[in-house]
């Protein structure tokens, strides 16, 4: 549910000239290797390398990035992490900027998750809007972006969010069975099944401290409780799209759980075949879901609000909205 709210956003708009915006929006697609030269880049071309990178221009908007951790980069993942796919990578305590004239909206595609965060405009779920000439977010953790998607004016009606098949268990493994190995779809597929077992709970420590930052969670889902046919979810995100910061006791065997991924036949170093869910994230936990973690507010109306269907809305609206990149309920 999380994921798509970003699809109510979707801005339509251009550019006239070099500098400003036309009547389609501008798409920056990290994954084409072409498109890359587009750009003025180079794209590695051997799985597991990478070019750093700085800033690219096109079609009047630019793309910049300040170093974090890491240098920023476009990496061409290797085979255990999948097809070799092209993305931009940006790393934590880094910038990313966005440059152009009268920028209106800036799409992430959903690698992008919560690490990115701005005081321009209003930021949520991967999307923002506003009217900037320049917007620069601040990275808080390893995002690997495909595709930026910038706009100049909003449209007056939000499009349909693309329908996200649903699958059971049963389902998804027949899918999986008749894949490649070592592929994963592009599409992202919804299920509705039940935790099979204990899950994995994996800490990242931090190198330095030794403190724990956050957990990772993987599991195993069935189409009833105990289930002996099950599929395995790896590293799962938590209802808001976040790593797990702590053991969640909700997350059990026998638990009925939503959630949305892509389906992968994981294909290991010695050849054995795991049909997985990966790049997933919960949608309900049992009777927990993600509008649970939204607190009632009484808070003053500022800037510029959004209901959950990307319409502005005014002071006297009631109810679920964006506002300031967080999402709150007004009474």
């Amino acid at each position: 549910m999380m994921k798509t709210l970003r699809y109510f956003f979707v801005a339509a708009l251009a550019m006239v000239g070099m500098n400003v915006m036309a009547d389609d929006a501008i798409v920056f697609d990290f994954t084409d290797a072409a498109k890359i030269a587009s750009y003025g880049l180079t794209a590695p071309t051997e799985k597991g390398t990478f070019t750093e990178f700085s800033s690219c221009t096109y079609e009047g908007i630019t793309i910049s990035s300040t170093n974090g951790t890491t240098s920023t980069r476009i990496f061409l993942s290797n085979p255990q992490q999948g097809d070799g796919v092209l993305t931009l990578r940006v790393y934590k305590n880094g910038t990313l900027t966005v440059s152009g004239s009268s920028i209106k909206s800036i799409i992430f595609d959903t690698n992008a998750n919560g690490n990115l965060s701005t005081t321009t405009g209003t930021y949520a779920d991967g999307v923002w809007s506003g009217d900037a000439e320049s917007v620069t977010f601040n990275v808080s953790a390893t995002t690997q972006i495909k595709t930026i998607t910038i706009s100049g004016e909003g449209g007056a009606t939000p499009p349909t969010p693309p329908t996200v098949e649903t699958k059971t268990v049963a389902e998804a493994l027949a899918l999986i069975d008749a894949m490649e190995a070592g592929t994963t779809t592009t599409e992202e597929y919804k299920m509705t099944a039940y935790i099979v077992g204990d899950p994995e709970w994996k800490p990242y420590t931090d190198k330095q401290t030794g403190a724990v930052k956050n957990y990772n969670l993987s599991l195993y889902i069935g189409d009833t409780a105990g289930a002996a046919t099950k599929l395995y979810v790896y590293n799962i995100f938590n209802l808001d799209n976040s790593y797990f910061l702590t053991i969640d006791q909700d997350v059990a065997d026998g638990v009925q759980v939503e959630l949305q991924g892509k389906f992968q036949k994981y294909k290991a170093k010695d050849e054995s075949i795991t049909p997985e869910v990966v790049k997933a994230h919960f949608l309900r936990i049992g009777t927990k879901t993600g509008i649970e973690a939204v607190k009632a507010q009484n808070t003053k109306f500022e800037g510029k609000v959004y209901n959950i269907a990307g319409q502005q809305v005014t002071e006297s609206y009631k109810g679920l909205v964006i506002m300031n990149g967080k999402k709150m309920i007004l009474k």
